[in-house]
């Protein structure tokens, strides 16, 4: 479907930079003939689109440019905020308000902490003080369900 969409996409902008092609050659042919025979014409119209076009044109690639810069960086920024309001907001496990999971390969703990992500391979888990990265063949994970307090 991607690839459909692609073809289409590219199809419609080549169609339409053709149809573009005409309407400059339109929008060329009715200047000159607006404008033929006018003295002072070349001398100030010419120079100045040339100005436009070279200033404009890069002005407005530099411009996109670093709007994508811009959008990464808050991205990575605001990612970076949330981990270490994560990280702050952390309960270690020996609390009793904590909120842990443990993970265990048959009866030993080899893990306890909070699940940070997991993979069709592994898992992370961060502890408070570091992330490991488990395979999880053969884990048992717990978490224990936190009774409230009246």
């Amino acid at each position: 479907m991607a690839a459909g969409v692609f073809v289409f996409l590219y199809g419609f902008i080549l169609y339409g930079m053709y149809e573009l092609s005409f309407q400059v050659v339109s929008w060329k042919k009715r200047l000159k003939e607006k404008y033929r025979g006018k003295e002072h014409f070349g001398w100030i119209m010419v120079p100045t689109l040339i100005a436009g076009v070279g200033v404009g044109v890069p002005l407005v690639f530099i411009s996109i440019i670093s709007f994508a810069v811009l959008v990464v960086l808050n991205s990575y920024t605001v990612g970076a905020n949330r981990a270490a309001d994560e990280i702050k907001a952390f309960v270690q496990c020996d609390h009793p308000e904590a909120r842990c999971t443990r993970i265990f390969s048959g009866t030993d703990l080899i893990a306890e902490g909070k699940i940070v992500t997991v993979s069709a391979k592994s898992l992370a888990v961060f502890d408070g003080h570091r992330v490991l990265i488990l395979d999880h063949d053969n884990l048992r994970v717990e978490t224990e369900i936190q009774k409230q307090h009246r």
